[in-house]
């Protein structure tokens, strides 16, 4: 999956307009699944998506810790974990 895209931008800088290219993050759609059931979709750069789905769970209050987690499936493709 990319990571970056490149896009013409208008910048905008003491009332001047200049138009150039700028790299952007690209952000895709992941939606977790606890237990079979959809729990909810988060918005994420294409790496790191074990760290995210665990983080995210501790700061949401669902799990205390990572041993609380039996496994983590990760489908990029479908954007499912």
């Amino acid at each position: 999956m990319e990571q970056k895209k490149q896009l013409l931008i208008n910048r905008v800088k003491n009332n001047k307009n200049e138009l150039l290219e700028d790299s952007i993050i690209v952000e895709y759609p992941l939606t977790i699944f606890l237990n079979n059931n959809e729990f909810v979709t988060l918005l994420r750069s294409p790496t790191g998506l074990e760290y995210l789905i665990i983080g995210f769970l501790i700061s949401e209050g669902i799990i205390r810790n990572k041993e609380e987690i039996e496994n983590i499936k990760i489908d990029e493709e479908k954007g499912h974990a």
